[in-house]
């Protein structure tokens, strides 16, 4: 193997570099809503369910 062909072989280029992060961010724009308005949903579940002892007490 020459010395072009061996530094070509190692480490990423910029472009598969930045298709790995638009991908990454492509996916945390997707799931990052969704988990978020699932804690909002279980602190006003949580909330609830300490209004209701509070009641009770």
């Amino acid at each position: 193997m020459n010395s072009a062909s061996c530094s070509r072989s190692h480490g990423f280029t910029l472009l598969e570099l930045l298709v790995v992060v638009v991908i990454i961010g492509l996916l945390v724009g997707y799931v990052a809503p969704r988990y978020f308005g699932q804690v909002g949903k279980s602190e006003v579940t949580t909330a609830k369910a300490q209004i209701d002892a509070l009641e009770k007490a």
